[in-house]
Formats: structure tokens, sequence, C-alpha cells
């Protein structure tokens, strides 16, 4: 890291051990006051110009606000303009994506029929097991539910599904997410 950048995350790590330690020292002047106009004003005026100060802070790289692009984001990590994570140097490059070919793991973007398999696995993990309310669908206590249903909620709210598409994501990938009991015609995520 070049000494200007150095300088420039210090300074922000001064600034920002400053401010959290000033919260619990605002509060006791303000319980000790109990909360006089004067007191409260010598406590948030300092915070105040902290907060500008963050929402300020340039980023190394790029020069524009690390943490700001139309709202103040205070939880990236990555500047909003530029992407250059955070206590990293200017000429900080990330690492390509270095993918084997004998490599399981693939580029979704080379590989379209990798993307919607991808796509389609996702939605099924999302419905069957994080959040089957998002398409309303209904599991029994053992995450089961009909596979006409929910091909009918998933067409319904957008997701073209057929049993042809979740056939051919059961062939093709090695550990599918779902089970699919083909006797009683139902579907459930795997545990």
């Amino acid at each position: 890291m070049s000494h200007s950048h150095k300088s420039a995350w210090d300074a922000y790590r001064r600034w920002r051990k400053r401010f959290w330690l000033a919260i619990p020292v605002g509060i006791l002047v303000l319980v000790i006051f109990r909360g006089a106009t004067p007191a409260a004003a010598a406590v948030f005026i300092p915070l105040l110009f902290a907060v500008t100060l963050f929402q300020g802070f340039k980023c190394p790289r790029c020069g524009e606000c690390f943490f700001y692009r139309r709202t103040y984001r205070p939880s990236v990590t990555n500047c909003v303009h530029c992407g250059l994570p955070k206590w990293e140097d200017a000429s900080f490059q990330k690492p390509p994506l270095v993918v084997s070919p004998s490599s399981s793991r693939r580029n979704p973007e080379s590989d379209p029929a990798f993307a919607e398999r991808l796509r389609i696995t996702n939605f099924l993990t999302l419905v069957l097991r994080d959040d089957p309310g998002a398409i309303h669908l209904t599991l029994d206590s053992d995450g089961w539910d009909d596979v006409g249903n929910l091909l009918a909620r998933a067409n319904r709210y957008g997701f073209k599904l057929t049993r042809e598409v979740i056939t051919n994501l059961m062939v093709t990938k090695e550990n599918p997410p779902i089970e699919w009991d083909h006797a009683s015609d139902r579907i459930r995520a795997c545990r």
C-alpha cells in the first residue's frame, strides 16, 4: 500500500474510532446533564460533523465518495463507485476467476445451459426450503408438496417451470437440491 493511500485509510480509521468513542461519551454527558440543550448540542454537533466526514470520505482509487451514491451506505465494504475493497491500495485488482476445464465449477456467463440450471436450482431451493411463501406454497411437516401445485404456482408467479425442466435438472445435475417421489408425485428440498 502506498504512503498516500495508507494515510487516507489511517485517517479514516482514526475518525471512525473517535466516532464510536463519542457515542457512549455523548450518552454519558446527556445522562449527567439530564438532556439539557447545551449538553445535547455539545454531543450531537461533533457526531454530526463525524458523520459528514464519513459520508465525504474519498475513495483512494476513484476520488468519489466511498460510501455515498444517492444515499449513505455505511455498511458497504467496497467503494460504491469503483468497487475498491475497504482498506486496500488504489492499485488493487480483483484476481480473475480461474476455472480449469476439468473443474466441476463452471462460469455461468460462458455456459448458458449451466446458467439456466443454476437459476432453476436457486428457485427450487428458495421455494421448497427457504421461503415457500414466496409463491404461496404450503409444505407438509416433512417439506413435501405436490408437483402439480408447485408448477401451477411457479407459473402463476412468472417462473416458467415444467415437469420436463425438473426431470432434466434431476438428470444433468450431480447432486440436485431436490427429491422427487414419482410414485406419489411429490417434491421437496433435500435436507
